[in-house]
């Protein structure tokens, strides 16, 4: 009777100090400070396996904001909804040159844009996209530095919907009806970005005429083209700099575990987007992630030359933006 009732009395004990823990864990999450990451709906980031826990961040509660429109997610940073947004570079330095206080405080992933065609097509080219349709958001920082390319490699001419000459013509469309385009005969090619492309292919009806790392390499760039970035808000990011490194810390454990841990990283994908295996596997291979925690001097020349190409698309009216302002600068505190 005796053993019983100190085996109870041990138990009780158990469960009052795993009470306390459990509420101290909850007061110490409820007290850590709240850092909200904007991106879009379908947009495929390191930030995916921050949202499902693959990783998780220490110090800070990261709040992820999904939002239909990419320009909704530059919008919502500027307002203050978010601290932080993950924008194609090209996009950070219009809000920049616009005179926005934004700036980049970790590279996320390389180009992954490509321009398709059906696999029957007889282009062989782009060289061949001459007096040739695509289809694609014109809007967009793609869009821009498509025409970039096909300018410096080619010498030609991409045309905006409506403009004659003698170059290649234009279908403006949504993301996700740029291969409708293609499949009714209004192009003859799209340019389009992921997760489109890996599911273009996974379909086995269209084919990759010539991915945008392809025609960097051949302009004799070094390195890899850089794509999507972190973007935070100027005045946080220099008030908050320990916030700042809890989060840098975060997304480069989510880097890691994303080139370290395919399982991990397509289970997180297949979570959030309902993807098939057979594309989640093509994404995984064409996604390239980087990996540095800050941006370093390579990253740095990358992006000079990104924006220097989205000059020449006319995307941005220079890029002789003050490098020392839009590329955050860790302090040595942090």
């Amino acid at each position: 009777m005796k053993s019983a009732t100190l085996g109870l009395t041990a138990l009780v004990i158990i469960l009052i100090i795993a009470g306390i823990a459990y509420y101290a864990l909850q007061g110490t999450q409820e007290n850590m400070p709240t850092v909200t990451v904007a991106t879009i709906q379908f947009g495929i980031s390191t930030l995916d396996l921050i949202q499902e826990g693959v990783v998780k961040p220490a110090g800070i509660n990261v709040k992820v904001m999904r939002i239909q429109l990419a320009p909704d997610v530059a919008t919502a940073l500027l307002k203050g909804d978010a601290q932080v947004a993950i924008l194609p570079v090209d996009v950070a330095a219009k809000l920049f040159e616009a005179g926005k206080d934004v700036t980049v405080i970790a590279v996320d992933m390389y180009q992954n844009q490509a321009i398709l065609v059906p696999v029957n097509s007889t282009l062989k080219d782009p060289s061949m996209l001459k007096g040739r349709t695509v289809a694609s958001p014109v809007a967009s920082g793609t869009f821009a530095m498509f025409k970039s390319y096909m300018k410096a490699l080619y010498n030609l001419t991409v045309l905006n919907p409506g403009e004659k000459g003698n170059g290649v013509m234009v279908v403006n469309t949504p993301p996700a009806q740029a291969l409708d385009a293609v499949a009714k005969g209004d192009a003859d090619a799209a340019v389009i970005w992921e997760p489109i492309v890996s599911q273009a292919l996974a379909s086995g009806k269209y084919r990759i005429l010539a991915s945008f790392q392809d025609m960097w390499s051949k302009l004799g760039y070094p390195g890899k083209p850089v794509m999507i970035v972190w973007v935070a808000r100027g005045d946080w990011a220099r008030s908050h700099p320990d916030q700042v490194e809890k989060l840098l810390e975060a997304r480069r454990e989510a880097a890691l575990a994303w080139t370290g841990n395919r399982e991990a990283t397509i289970g997180a994908l297949e979570k959030l987007y309902g993807l098939p295996g057979k594309v989640l596997d093509i994404l995984y291979n064409r996604t390239v992630i980087c990996t540095d925690k800050t941006v370093t001097p390579e990253l740095q020349d990358s992006i000079k030359h990104v924006l220097h190409l989205a000059v020449l698309g006319g995307y941005i009216k220079t890029d002789q933006l003050n490098y020392g302002e839009f590329i955050y600068v860790p302090s040595e505190k942090s």
